[in-house]
């Protein structure tokens, strides 16, 4: 990672794509217009088109990221460290290459999608988690 040097007047452009609504809107379509892919046909996949690889378990990521990816395989409050709603993204082949989404089946990401705008930002990040919450003694 490179820090940019160039000047920006954030008060001359259009940042309103950024906003939370319209951005996730974007994203969860980026993500689930993605091409499926088995964990097996993903590197593969991904050389000629973005993939989502589902994960259904926090055992099932943990035990396929390492074999295919240098990724971070630990979690913060149940979510894995690097996703962004449960999404883990990367590319796979380096900068400009094709992304690679890891993620919960098709149908959590459409409920996420839905209840991320009517929830509350904490109810609806438990929504999110991968790993159960500790038991309370």
């Amino acid at each position: 990672i490179e820090l940019d040097t160039a000047d920006f007047d954030w008060e001359k452009h259009d940042v309103s794509y950024l906003e939370r609504n319209k951005f996730r809107e974007a994203y969860y379509s980026s993500v689930l217009n993605a091409e499926f892919s088995t964990w097996k046909r993903a590197m593969q996949a991904v050389q000629t088109q973005d993939v989502r690889v589902e994960y259904n378990s926090w055992k099932q990521f943990k035990k396929n990221v390492p074999k295919m990816l240098p990724l971070m395989t630990d979690e913060k409050a149940g979510v894995p460290r690097t996703a962004f709603e449960a999404i883990v993204e990367t590319r796979p082949y380096g900068p400009g290459g094709h992304l690679m989404f890891l993620t919960p089946p098709a149908s959590k990401l459409r409920e996420n999608l839905k209840n991320g705008k009517s929830m509350t930002t904490m109810d609806f990040s438990e929504t999110l988690r991968v790993v159960p919450p500790p038991e309370k003694r």
